[in-house]
């Protein structure tokens, strides 16, 4: 659908390069921090951007959204750089302002980044350009991952990290060069309350919880599928290639929402989000490793399809309620939910595996189907 690579790819694509990711944890721990304190950091960086969704948003409704986008990728770098001093200095404050800033740089960019290709490309070409620029992010997380191994034997934990900040930064310069929103409508001072009066909403309390539930599904597939694969006797020598090969798979994104682009986004939504659902539920109960290697494959791709038509959907409750004035504030207080399940998530990881991870995946499975099922009331 969308052919020409734009500055908004090139801020995917850097954005993506995360070198260091395959030993985010042993980053911490090398420098003295405990796996407990690990999921405490993370819980802190959900917690920032909990507590900084609406000002942000609200900040960024009247700053613009290129603006609020070049924001939270400076901020974005300066957390890349806190992390490096944090690990050269084994500082544990320096880890704990790292995640805070980055919670900031999140904030600015949550809900904004929706705003502005919904603005910019209009209803009709914004999922396939959310899916098409996905892809250069998903692109630059394969070739970070693929090359992770070299740069690691070669340069280390210092090489991983510095390459991540070089990337950082040439992912601001590209927002130096993003499109300008064509109109910025000024929203009055005391819009703030019906802001958060949308809370309220039946059909925006729906879409927080699909988007609870979508966060919960990627913790459990990013975090928690190693252990269902180990249960399949799936050796963990093939975990990079199943994560590469997922990744790639969810690059499908793009030529499927293409393929179906004369259909309703409302209708999609309901059709990928059953679809999503009943793959989480089948996958919870698959015991056998060739049922279960080749279904965590594409288990990704049908988990973000449905995430693309629900950020369609939001975007359009937005301007049927007449609140497109504060959009991106409108958006992080949807968003809201994903923060508040992650906090306790990781406040409570064991607790997710406590009743078996065959539970989990069938629990938020069901729940998927059962949210995608009240789409079809008007």
């Amino acid at each position: 659908m969308f052919k020409k690579f734009d500055n908004y790819d090139g801020v995917c694509f850097f954005n993506g390069l995360v070198f260091f990711s395959p030993v985010a944890l042993l980053i911490r721990t090398q420098a003295g921090v405990s796996k407990s304190m690990f999921f405490i950091l993370q819980a802190l960086l959900s917690i920032a951007i909990f507590l900084g969704e609406i000002p942000t948003g609200y900040i960024t409704d009247r700053i613009g959204y290129k603006r609020s986008i070049i924001l939270s990728q400076t901020l974005m770098f300066i957390a890349r750089v806190l992390l490096l001093l944090a690990f050269l200095n084994s500082s544990l404050w320096l880890f704990v302002f790292e995640a805070l800033v980055e919670g900031v740089a999140n904030c600015f960019s949550s809900g904004t980044n929706s705003a502005y290709l919904y603005s910019v490309f209009g209803a009709e070409n914004f999922t396939g350009k959310s899916a098409h620029s996905a892809n250069y992010g998903t692109a630059g997380f394969i070739i970070s991952t693929i090359s992770y191994a070299a740069i690691y034997k070669y340069h280390g934990i210092m090489g991983l990290l510095i390459a991540t900040v070089i990337a950082g930064f040439v992912a601001e310069i590209f927002s130096l060069f993003l499109v300008k929103e064509t109109k910025i409508q000024r929203a009055e001072a005391t819009s703030i309350s019906k802001i958060i009066g949308l809370m309220k909403n039946k059909k925006a309390g729906l879409y927080m919880a699909m988007l609870s539930l979508f966060s919960v599904s990627w913790i459990l597939i990013n975090f928690f599928f190693v252990e269902k694969l180990e249960n399949a006797g799936i050796s963990v020598e093939w975990m990079a290639g199943i994560i590469l090969g997922y990744s790639a798979f969810q690059m499908l994104a793009e030529p499927l929402i293409s393929r179906f682009s004369k259909q309703p986004a409302r209708k999609m939504l309901l059709v990928t989000g059953v679809t999503g659902g009943l793959a989480m539920a089948v996958f919870g109960v698959m015991s056998r490793a060739w049922l279960v290697l080749p279904a965590m494959l594409i288990l990704p791709l049908l988990i973000i399809l449905p995430e693309y038509y629900l950020m369609e959907q939001e975007n359009r409750l937005v301007d049927t309620l007449g609140m497109d004035d504060n959009r991106a504030a409108s958006l992080s207080v949807l968003n809201m939910g994903v923060n508040l399940v992650e906090i306790i998530t990781l406040f409570s990881s064991a607790l997710i595996s406590g009743g078996g991870i065959t539970w989990c995946f069938l629990v938020i499975g069901i729940l998927l189907v059962m949210c995608s099922l009240c789409n079809l009331r008007k």
